[in-house]
């Protein structure tokens, strides 16, 4: 699986999912857990961070808030396909109540002083909107930062460019998501569509040089002024996503097609326009819908009544056999106050698997096929209840044992997510591995509506040829089964019939 996180974040020592979650936790004030007795507005506030040498980009403003609009239309559509109804964030308004409110801020320091090392770069621009009256870190509010601190160099590379994002779930209702100013000559809806190479081009509003291919922006983000742009619209709603409290998911994501969390990010175009794109496409993932579906930040007018998060504890140590395939992590789960939602399984800080939870305890297992035999990782479990409120346990070193048969690693595609009554739909499970064994020989069943039950007969035949007669939303995943009886079932993707 290849991981493109450049994008987002630059890597440090291989761990910096690890240094920014701490980052930012180390920024919060600690608060004890209790019943609410403030009510918070649980909303996004958008900041347009401007260095005192620099005016604000023409038409920045406007550019924002389509871009919010544009991103909220997507989030409610993605729950509602998910089967949670057209949920999506709330955010801080205009007094007509509808506008998205642009913050537009002029701090003392210059472009130059935001240069660095990334933490220090993440660092500076916190605490230069905090100095200028929007501290991060507030109870109730996910800020989306725009830092106009790049600056481009005649190579046609970018200095002080910077794309970051955390949350305080854990100890508070509050988030991080960060991008630097070029993001915005990315922003426009129109750039989407824009197929022309962009290499050789001068963009004012990112600097005065040639734009070179692979140079100022990232190989895997392509070539057109539509791909760097389809990268740059999901890299912003994936780092603020993580302000939600969302984590990485690369479970059946390719680059350009698949989650939010994951590569799929650049995905965009595709998600918007489809007949454009068809092989692009940014989805939402089951487990981070289920997440959403109790997030303060996705509740409109919903009164929360308690603050204290569940209690968690992972029991598996050390070795750990394999179970049809995937490794099994046992844990158990308590609330006393609210009611348990939903687990993730971490591996190294990414999600590998999850589950729905009930009741206000719980004894359980979750498995994985995602892990290398032999191989030590940190396993963490998140675990959430229907008030909202989030725990992480502590990590646990696991090493999943070799010797025993591996679960197939599903890949599934489908050719439209939005179809006509009668219209046919392929589903593709071609990208699928086993990864011990004949891939060919192994079979496919697929579950058409999300309701569990698996609608075809197994097959070795890797596609299937769907069709829906009644209008509504389904979720569709398939359960692939290898010639030793391992199984293990994709996460799924959403459709609309209408």
């Amino acid at each position: 699986m290849n991981i493109f996180k450049q994008h987002y974040r630059q890597i440090i020592d291989g761990n910096v999912l690890l240094v920014i979650l701490i980052a930012g936790l180390l920024a919060l004030s600690s608060s004890a857990a209790s019943a609410p007795s403030v009510s918070y507005p649980y909303m996004v506030r958008v900041i347009y961070m401007v260095p005192s040498n620099r005016s604000p980009q023409s038409g920045a403003q406007n550019q924002l808030i389509d871009y919010v609009l544009r991103m909220r239309a997507w989030y409610g559509e993605e729950m509602a396909r998910m089967g949670y109804g057209n949920k999506n964030f709330i955010y801080e308004t205009e007094a007509d109540g509808v506008t998205p409110k642009i913050n537009i801020v002029t701090v003392t320091e210059k472009d130059t002083f935001f240069q660095g090392a990334y933490l220090d770069r993440w660092g500076k621009i916190l605490e230069a909107i905090t100095a200028a009256g929007f501290p991060a870190w507030q109870r109730g509010e996910v800020l989306l930062v725009v830092a106009d601190t790049h600056i481009q160099n005649p190579d046609g590379s970018m200095n002080g460019d910077f794309v970051g994002g955390t949350s305080g779930w854990f100890t508070d209702f509050t988030g991080v998501g960060v991008i630097s100013g070029e993001f915005l000559a990315r922003f426009p809806e129109a750039s989407l569509k824009d197929d022309r190479p962009y290499k050789g081009s001068i963009l004012l509003t990112i600097g005065p040089y040639l734009l070179v291919q692979d140079v100022t922006f990232p190989w895997f983000e392509g070539t057109t002024f539509s791909s760097v742009s389809s990268s740059a619209q999901g890299a912003a709603l994936h780092e603020l996503s993580h302000g939600f409290g969302l984590e990485h998911d690369f479970r059946n994501d390719e680059n350009f097609n698949g989650n939010l969390m994951g590569n799929g990010l650049r995905g965009v175009r595709g998600a918007l326009y489809p007949d454009l794109y068809p092989t692009d496409d940014m989805r939402l993932s089951g487990s981070a819908a289920m997440q959403l579906n109790y997030n303060r930040f996705f509740n409109a007018g919903r009164v929360f009544t308690e603050d204290n998060p569940p209690q968690v504890n992972i029991l598996t140590q050390g070795n750990v056999a394999p179970v049809n395939g995937q490794c099994p992590v046992r844990f158990s789960a308590s609330d006393t106050d609210s009611t348990l939602a939903g687990a993730l399984l971490l591996k190294d800080g990414m999600v590998t698997a999850d589950m729905r939870l009930s009741g206000k305890s719980i004894t359980t297992t979750i498995s994985t096929y995602d892990y290398v035999p032999g191989q030590t990782n940190q396993w963490s479990l998140q675990v959430f209840d229907t008030q909202g409120n989030v725990t992480l346990s502590s990590g646990v070193l696991l090493t999943c044992a070799t010797g025993f048969n591996r679960a197939p690693q599903p890949t599934i595609r489908i050719t439209k997510r939005r179809l006509k009554i009668g219209e046919a739909v392929v589903l593709d499970a071609g990208r699928s591995l086993d990864p011990d064994g004949n891939t060919s020989r192994m079979t496919v069943q697929w579950d058409l509506n999300g309701d569990g039950i698996f609608d075809t007969p197994a097959s070795t035949r890797k596609t299937f040829t769907a069709t829906y007669n009644t209008v509504g939303v389904y979720q569709i995943s398939a359960r692939l089964t290898d010639q030793r009886r391992s199984t293990s079932k994709s996460i799924p993707i959403g459709i609309r019939v209408e």
